[in-house]
């Protein structure tokens, strides 16, 4: 009788280690405690001082200078470039301003910005408040690679290839306004594609901000006037 009794109890007892077990498994990893993780898969920063170098399969290499500036760059097109700048007062970067190939196409509109490159590859930006202010937070979501770099302390807290825990993490980061980068017969396209305040409420709307040429490097199409800007 002892014994029958014991097994519909050790059952429970399973059951509900199980459950546990799942309910921080799918919490996924903890952010915004600065408690630095190696970097892998893609990502790679040669020294704590280096930039966070991130090599996509397609040819698209970012660069992350959290004192300098974001790159975006292509390897066999070496025109094709996306740069992100602006620095605070404290020294860190902002990364508000927006240039394409070396031409000033607009600012950051809100305090959250992401892109997304030809092979689906997206880095979300955050900043605390307002859209000059210093940026918080870079992610990258690339299939099941994801990485979460906390720009405050300049530490990568999450660096894997699980892809349970990128589509957590993905799912759960507002893109705010958002950006693809889009390859076209002429050259290249960048454009703004939707706006996403809250995760999961995107709001569509296509506004081309500007165009670069294969056969014409140095050419740089603005196709945006900023109002906060004269030279735009």
């Amino acid at each position: 009788m002892k014994r029958h009794f014991l097994y519909p109890l050790l059952f429970i007892v399973l059951v509900l280690f199980s459950c546990k077990k799942n309910k921080e498994e799918n919490k996924g990893p903890e952010l915004g405690t600065c408690k630095p993780v190696p970097a892998k898969g893609s990502l790679s920063q040669a020294s704590a001082a280096a930039p966070f170098v991130y090599k996509t399969a397609d040819g698209w290499t970012i660069t992350i200078n959290l004192k300098n500036t974001i790159k975006i760059q292509h390897d066999t097109y070496p025109h094709y470039n996306l740069e992100l700048w602006g620095i605070v007062s404290s020294g860190d970067l902002s990364g508000n301003h927006e240039n394409l190939n070396g031409k000033h196409i607009k600012d950051r509109l809100t305090n959250k910005r992401s892109f997304i490159l030809p092979g689906g590859t997206k880095i979300t930006m955050h900043v605390k408040d307002l859209s000059y202010a210093v940026l918080t937070s870079v992610s990258i979501y690339d299939g099941a690679e994801s990485h979460h770099i906390n720009a405050t302390c300049h530490t990568i807290e999450y660096s894997g290839t699980d892809a349970t825990i990128a589509q957590q993490l993905d799912s759960r980061q507002a893109d705010g306004e958002t950006a693809a980068i889009e390859i076209s017969d002429n050259g290249l396209l960048f454009v703004n594609i939707y706006n996403e305040d809250s995760p999961g409420n995107k709001i569509t709307e296509r506004v081309l901000l500007g165009e670069l040429f294969k056969n014409n490097p140095t050419k740089v199409n603005d196709y945006f006037d900023d109002p906060r800007l004269s030279h735009t």
